[in-house]
């Protein structure tokens, strides 16, 4: 069977043609064999291979199912990607409160982009109930681990007033963090506060 992390870390370097030609098939064919073995980190890729159609058919319900298998061993990556494939129904029937139990999961374990999405939720009020300062402190935790998204949200808090007094200069340092990353909305709003200086 072969080791399962030398099978995942040599499918990675097929997959990114670091260090060797680009092959997607060669990687999928190692982390079928590394996934075989339970390796959550070929599990996780594998079911990226899937769902992209790289290296193989696409096959959405082959993804959900690798990421399944992931997340049940504690994979906060897996749980993300479930957590999009329930919110937009891709491979699985569309299931909002599925998502956002899999998106809290995925947050609690730490995860940015988790963090992000239920900052968004606590934010807006979409499905729970609207709580601003549970979306700033998620807002905060994905924005100090460098997530533009969250950088972006926490400017837009801090120059509104939503959750925390407001405060146009802290506002200004999220937003040039997030800027300084390539968020696009964040970069105009920096430009137009520039020309007006």
């Amino acid at each position: 069977q072969g080791n399962p992390e030398s099978q995942y870390k040599l499918g990675h370097c097929y997959f990114t043609g670091t260090e060797i030609e680009q092959n997607y098939e060669k990687a999928v064919e190692l982390w079928s064999k590394s996934a075989s073995q339970e390796n959550v980190d070929a599990l996780v890729n594998l079911g990226v291979a899937f769902y992209f159609g790289l290296g193989t058919a696409q096959d959405y319900g082959k993804s959900v199912e690798l990421w399944n298998k992931a997340a049940d061993r504690g994979d906060a990556d897996a749980i993300v990607k479930l957590a999009g494939c329930y919110s937009e129904g891709t491979g699985v029937e569309p299931d909002l409160s599925k998502a956002l139990e899999l998106w809290e999961k995925a947050s609690n374990l730490d995860n940015e982009d988790a963090q992000f999405m239920m900052g968004m939720f606590y934010e807006t009020g979409v499905v729970i109930n609207q709580d601003y300062k549970k979306a700033i402190d998620l807002y905060s935790k994905a924005a100090q681990k460098g997530n533009s998204k969250a950088q972006y949200n926490l400017g837009n808090c801090y120059a509104k007033g939503k959750g925390v007094e407001k405060d146009l200069f802290k506002a200004f340092d999220w937003y040039l963090k997030a800027a300084e990353q390539g968020h696009k909305e964040a970069t105009e709003i920096i430009n137009r506060l520039k020309n007006t200086i």
